[in-house]
């Protein structure tokens, strides 16, 4: 079977989508770039706000309105979020399965079930999360490496731990063994993200291991790691002054604060109040390496 997707929403979802088009590759089906020319299409979504869920809804009606895709599968966040509404009899009748991420390994499947006329829910089925080779779709010098998934945060303005769950640390010897198919497909810089790339470990390990994670990547023949989503109050001083020493490592930190008022903070029950976070910025502009800030901020 020929088969496309369509990946909505952050950098974490591509991720997940890419290993879903390995899962398509290794249960025997093609993999096309056209719509006009899929039997069946993926369309990941998002549905971390209502604009995002509008723009999911309004592509999952797009691609129902082709008249050669016989199969519309609808994975990922929306699903995840919404699944009762739109797995209800009067739901969202354009898809013929529902997935959420922890059934991608089951798409092979999936794909066999709808050719038999079959209508398909699968969730929470806990199943495979690693594929033998991930479809990076990137440009060629670079791909996404996910160290977790959920979060456990609980800011009060974001919906990812309902939708995601609890902060999911992937094993170190997991992420180099992905980390070294990437670098064979000729991808030069890596990119870790997760909802919160700073806290990684904590669940696993006991502790943050994301140094120790760094430390294996870059034996890695990379010629460059970046970071994204470091949260202010786990940009501790040793992990600034990692970057700043390590060649391979991008001299950028993404460290969303949304907001510089201490009451606005902790009714988003932030743990960082306007002192700490100028006190995070001064120690990283005091590197001589000069680290580049970018953030995120509600107005």
């Amino acid at each position: 079977m020929k088969v496309g997707a369509i990946s909505l929403g952050c950098d974490k979802n591509r991720v997940d989508t890419e290993r879903l088009l390995g899962f398509v590759l290794e249960a025997g089906h093609q993999i096309v770039n056209n719509i006009d020319e899929a039997d069946a299409v993926i369309v990941n979504t998002c549905a971390f706000l209502q604009s995002a869920v509008k723009e999911s809804l309004d592509t999952v009606f797009d691609v129902r309105s082709h008249q050669n895709v016989k199969y519309l599968i609808v994975a990922g966040c929306l699903p995840m979020r919404y699944l009762s509404e739109l797995s209800a009899e009067d739901g969202l009748k354009e898809a013929d399965a529902l997935l959420d991420n922890s059934c991608y390994d089951r798409i092979g499947e999936v794909l066999d079930r709808l050719q038999k006329g079959e209508k398909v829910v699968l969730t929470n089925a806990g199943g495979r999360e690693r594929v033998k080779e991930r479809v990076v779709t990137t440009p060629y010098h670079y791909a996404y490496l996910k160290v977790s998934d959920g979060c456990d945060n609980k800011c009060t303005f974001c919906a990812i731990p309902g939708i995601r769950g609890a902060y999911k640390s992937t094993p170190i010897e997991s992420l180099v063994k992905e980390a070294e198919g990437l670098v064979a497909q000729g991808v030069k810089e890596l990119i870790l993200v997760a909802q919160d790339v700073t806290r990684y470990g904590t669940d696993l390990y006991g502790e943050p291991k994301l140094i120790d994670l760094l430390k294996a990547l870059t034996a890695l023949p990379v010629d460059k790691i970046r970071l994204l989503y470091c949260y202010p109050d786990m940009c501790t001083d040793e992990l600034v002054d990692y970057i700043d020493a390590e060649p391979k490592i991008a001299k950028y930190i993404d460290m969303p604060m949304q907001h510089a008022s201490d009451g606005v903070l902790k009714r988003m029950n932030r743990r960082d109040d306007r002192a700490s976070l100028l006190d995070r910025i001064a120690y990283i502009r005091s590197k001589k390496s000069d680290i580049a800030i970018r953030s995120t901020f509600m107005v």
